[in-house]
């Protein structure tokens, strides 16, 4: 990934853009639109209260998703089946499933770009 500058009306914006390959031909394709260079560094600082509330959104998205997606198929309780413990603590089922909870919110795939 990478910034591209394009000047308009004498003004430089910014867009974050990626580069692949079609037919042999290197060709970015604009991934977002980011705005002027103040603009990116107030959300880098943290000044642009839109953008960043947008991304603090964005960043629980994953834990949620797959959350909800172990209600629906009961996957503590189909582990809990399958696998005896003794009754004390945590069963494996939640052990698990809270370990793949913790381990989805710090997977850089499901980080957010600005």
């Amino acid at each position: 990934m990478h910034f591209v500058k394009k000047k308009v009306a004498g003004k430089t914006y910014l867009s974050i853009a990626e580069t692949h390959r079609v037919k042999g031909v290197p060709k970015a394709t604009i991934i977002k639109y980011v705005g002027s260079a103040e603009k990116l560094f107030k959300i880098l600082i943290g000044l642009d209260k839109e953008e960043t509330e947008s991304h603090r959104r964005y960043q629980y998205a994953a834990p949620l998703a797959l959350h909800q997606i172990a209600q629906e198929i009961g996957l503590i309780e189909v582990i809990n089946r399958h696998i005896k413990k003794r009754e004390q603590g945590f069963s494996v089922g939640e052990y698990l499933y809270v370990i793949t909870l913790n381990s989805s919110s710090e997977h850089p795939y499901f980080r957010t770009y600005l």
